[in-house]
């Protein structure tokens, strides 16, 4: 996987990415995905086993730019 930097701009949108560690040790990314046209979006990727911090936000920035690809454009 590529490594994106944190927060990235695709497409018109910024997508800024953060973790946090559940209880069973994994770690789970979340995503803010905003464009001036479209307002923002916001997940967590909770599907994914990460085991650090820096794959989380990478696994979550990920799925923000495959949002922003699909977006209508405007």
């Amino acid at each position: 996987m590529m490594s994106l930097e944190n927060p990235t701009i695709h497409k018109g949108f910024t997508i800024s990415a953060t973790a946090s560690q559940r209880r069973d040790g994994r770690w789970v990314g979340s995503f803010v995905s905003q464009n001036l046209a479209c307002g923002a979006y916001e997940d967590t990727c909770d599907y994914d086993d990460c085991s650090n911090e820096k794959e989380a936000q990478q696994v979550a920035l990920s799925i923000g730019w495959r949002l922003a690809d699909s977006a209508p454009m405007r």
